[in-house]
């Protein structure tokens, strides 16, 4: 077995991939035991979701969820929310698109890559915020947002630590669509 490279500083206890594409590469190769061993975090995220990128130019609608590092503890304003914090950490934010969902993901992504836009959304202002990072975007086409919201949701540790961000307008009884994601410890 070919012996892997770290190529970031450990963040707790694992290594970011930033990349989906080496996530896969290294899961088919080395498969989901030895994954598990030297990327713990990583393979609870694949676990949270077995989906694909979004497809550039796609017109179709359904939910997407954004990946965020906060890199350290923050405090900003979020529209109709107010005054929100945010503790530094891993945090997924699920939104959705009726159609056109790869202009809403593009649209996120120059958000959070020129820090520069007018927010529109309550992830936007945190997209906009310099200790924000962008680092992975999924695509979930036709499916609802509250339902990839609420089965992030049950997943052990995770929690929605500003109530109704992102899902003001949401029926279905979601807590929120911002979700921290607990980082895996060492062994």
């Amino acid at each position: 077995m070919q012996a892997l490279k770290r190529r970031d500083p450990p963040i707790s206890g694992c290594v970011r991939i930033l990349n989906l594409v080496d996530l896969d590469a290294i899961w088919s190769q080395h498969g989901h035991e030895y994954l598990e061993l030297i990327y713990p975090r990583q393979v609870f995220i694949r676990e949270m979701a077995k989906v694909e990128a979004v497809p550039q130019g796609a017109s179709g609608g359904g939910a997407y969820t954004l990946h965020l590092e906060v890199s350290r503890a923050l405090r900003i304003q979020a529209g109709s929310l107010g005054e929100i914090r945010l503790a530094s950490g891993l945090y997924f934010y699920i939104g959705s698109a009726r159609r056109g969902i790869a202009a809403r993901v593009a649209r996120h992504e120059r958000l959070a890559r020129t820090k520069a836009g007018q927010a529109q959304w309550h992830v936007d202002y945190l997209l906009l915020h310099p200790s924000v990072r962008l680092l992975q975007v999924e695509a979930h086409r036709n499916q609802n947002e509250c339902r990839v919201s609420k089965r992030i949701a049950r997943r052990q540790g995770v929690t929605a630590p500003i109530a109704r961000f992102g899902s003001t307008d949401c029926r279905s009884g979601c807590k929120a669509h911002l979700y921290r994601i607990p980082q895996a410890h060492p062994k």
